[in-house]
């Protein structure tokens, strides 16, 4: 009897430490969140699902009392970084929560590294964070969302469909991950099932702003331009704040080749933005505006306005930036020796100015390549060369293959200059990402080939493309004609 009722009382232990441990395995299921206050980390919940939801009102506001609750508060500090539109305080913040990561849990680690890596183009130490992330946590709704985002960010459309659906199934109303969904389906051109999920996104949240910005984007990569005014309207009537879609209607006026208007709604998304980041985003754009008309010196004086801004803000990188966006419009417009002054600037600042080493690192490696292509406007091939080499240096450090891309981008069109077209073409068949840039150099290598048919394919590329930036407003107007004369 003795032995039977030990028996019985080692099963019923045996039993408490099974139940004990499931009851550990599912409360792990999500990441921890390690704070030393409960307050802290509910206000932290609550930003986070405010920034999930694009209501960034009171996000920055909460995380920031999150932190004063809990000053090693790391994942905030991440968070914050995140969200943040300024890029000395992102990269402050990102500091800070990395100088925390010992007293996190592992997979608070890892997050914080991954997205460490990524604002250092540390590409493959980023992966192998976000591996061990998911080893650690498969069943992490947000997990699972991250990884999605990352992969989508890189491109890796079907492996950020998984994951995206892989957070679904643990919740089948999660709003972010409808609204990946969404952009994913879209970006793999099955557009059916992205307007489904958009439409649905829309039904999970109908009194937010975000989902009708995201149909209406829907709306706009189907060239359903008005429908898309409406969507984008929609959301500013739902919140006043959400100035992003001020940008958008900005982007439909480019297409619509009205550029003057584009510049008012710029301007209208630059008053209502009240983060200095934003601001910068603007005027690179009302510049663009100017590019379309090759109205160059508008546009190299919107810099001037751009570094106005930097400067009273204490930016220095933003500065450099501004330099740098002049010298590329003056070397790819016939000034490639004004451009080079302009890059000289550009350089003593990055010797002089107060930045960071992963900044100063960043824009060292970027003056090389900007000086490369000044030297090839020149026909300075030998000078070119050597910056790239001196690019090529920096960037193996790194193993960045979207760094590696751009190299390869200038290495043919200095190719393409001293008239060696197949090399050049070979080059360019070759690249990882293949965007408007490539499009370009590759129609404009076909064209001086002599082989029109092909050039003409590629410029048609370049204009129907769905990107927007510096390079297609550049090129975009003498290309439309080229192609209009034919």
């Amino acid at each position: 009897m003795r032995k039977s009722n030990t028996f019985s009382r080692c099963l019923l232990a045996l039993i408490i430490v099974l139940i004990s441990v499931c009851s550990c395995y599912t409360q792990e299921k999500e990441m921890p969140i390690t704070s030393s206050s409960n307050e802290a980390i509910e206000l932290f919940k609550e930003a986070r699902t405010l920034s999930e939801n694009f209501e960034f009102t009171n996000v920055m506001k909460k995380y920031d009392e999150a932190i004063k609750l809990d000053s090693d508060f790391a994942l905030a500090y991440l968070f914050r970084s995140l969200n943040s539109r300024n890029y000395n305080d992102r990269v402050k913040n990102m500091e800070i929560a990395v100088d925390k990561i010992d007293k996190v849990s592992e997979g608070e680690k890892h997050l914080i590294l991954a997205y460490k890596c990524s604002y250092d183009a540390d590409e493959g130490m980023m992966w192998d964070h976000l591996n061990k992330l998911i080893e650690l946590h498969p069943n992490d709704k947000r997990i699972n969302l991250y990884l999605g985002t990352f992969n989508f960010r890189w491109e890796k459309y079907e492996d950020a469909l998984n994951f995206y659906k892989k957070a679904l199934e643990i919740d089948k109303k999660f709003p972010a991950a409808v609204n990946m969904m969404g952009y994913t389906y879209k970006s793999l051109e099955k557009f059916d099932e992205s307007e489904k999920y958009f439409k649905k996104y829309i039904d999970l949240l109908p009194n937010n702003a975000g989902p009708y910005d995201s149909y209406a984007d829907f709306l706009l990569s189907q060239e359903r331009y008005d429908e898309s005014i409406k969507y984008y309207k929609k959301a500013l009537a739902k919140d006043e704040s959400y100035f992003y879609s001020l940008s958008r209607i900005a982007n439909i006026y480019i297409l619509k080749k009205n550029y003057a208007e584009a510049r008012n709604y710029y301007r209208k998304y630059y008053e209502a933005s009240s983060d200095i980041g934003p601001k910068f985003i603007a005027l690179r754009r009302i510049a663009n505006t100017y590019l379309y008309e090759e109205n160059h010196e508008s546009a190299v004086n919107i810099y001037e306005e751009y570094k106005v801004l930097a400067k009273k803000n204490d930016s220095p990188y933003d500065e450099i930036i501004g330099n740098a966006y002049q010298g590329y419009i003056l070397s790819c417009c016939g000034k490639p020796e004004n451009a080079l002054k302009n890059l000289e600037k550009s350089t003593m600042l990055i010797e002089t100015a107060d930045l960071n080493e992963d900044q100063r690192f960043e824009l060292t490696m970027n003056a090389a390549m900007w000086k490369s292509h000044a030297y090839i406007e020149m026909g300075e091939y030998e000078k070119s060369e050597v910056e790239l080499e001196h690019c090529e240096k920096l960037a193996e450090k790194l193993n960045n293959s979207y760094m590696q891309n751009m190299i390869t981008l200038l290495s043919a069109y200095k190719d393409i200059k001293q008239k060696n077209y197949d090399i050049a073409i070979n080059k360019l068949d070759k690249l990882k990402y293949k965007g408007s840039l490539s499009a370009y150099y590759n129609g404009l290598a076909h064209d001086l080939k002599g082989d029109k048919e092909q050039a003409t394919k590629y410029y048609e590329s370049f204009i129907n493309g769905k990107e927007s930036g510096i390079d297609v407003a550049m090129y975009y107007k003498r290309i439309h004609d080229k192609l209009s004369d034919k």
